[in-house]
């Protein structure tokens, strides 16, 4: 799990802040990154999988705000949708640190 925590701290610092192509561009490939590494964990033991599958239907919601900020005319609502969607991923990144860190401060204290 160490490297899942690695990861999900880089992915925290490359979330990007404006609402552009090249931003909603970065925010789909962490949201990618970010599935990865929750099935990685998801599948990692029983416990994580009964914990972590509350997080897919966040993903759903946070793609749709994506195609939002995408494809609707208004850019109020284009940066509604794109905080909306960052800000989520956001929020399901440090939740699952928060549920992996505690286990591998266990394996560290261990060794």
């Amino acid at each position: 799990m160490k490297n899942q925590l690695h990861h999900l701290n880089q992915l925290m610092e490359c979330l990007p802040c404006a609402t552009s192509a090249r931003g909603v561009s970065d925010l789909n490939v962490i949201l990618n990154k970010y599935t990865k590494i929750l099935d990685t964990v998801n599948s990692y033991n029983e416990s994580y999988k009964r914990s972590t599958s509350l997080y897919y239907s966040d993903i759903y919601a946070i793609r749709d705000n994506i195609d939002i900020s995408v494809y609707t005319e208004s850019q109020k609502e284009k940066s509604l949708a794109f905080e909306s969607a960052r800000d989520k991923l956001k929020k399901d990144i440090q939740a699952l640190l928060i549920l992996i860190r505690p286990q591998q401060e266990l394996v560290e204290l261990a060794v």
